[in-house]
């Protein structure tokens, strides 16, 4: 993970490789069943799938930005590593 933070704003580049999952790499961790952050993304290569606790799915690619709420798991779904901006204040 690499992080800038500028007037406030934190901007972090993550980068997981195949195979991560949230529940498997950083739950024992942190504890609890799934990751209780906000997080607002911009998926710059692989793929990021994220299953909330209410059973919906997200399943994002190079180019897309999304928002996932409080009360998820997610995972590198693809074979090669998967990187992401992630905005926060």
């Amino acid at each position: 993970m690499e992080t800038i933070t500028m007037n406030g704003v934190t901007t972090r580049r993550i980068t997981v490789e195949p195979g991560w999952q949230w529940s498997k790499h950083l739950g024992p961790t942190v504890g609890g069943d799934s990751c209780q952050m906000n997080h607002f993304l911009y998926i710059l290569s692989g793929n990021l799938h994220t299953k909330m606790n209410s059973g919906a799915e997200i399943v994002a690619g190079a180019g897309d930005i999304v928002v996932i709420p409080p009360g998820h798991d997610g995972w590198n779904e693809g074979d090669v590593p998967a990187v992401w901006l992630e905005l926060s204040h």
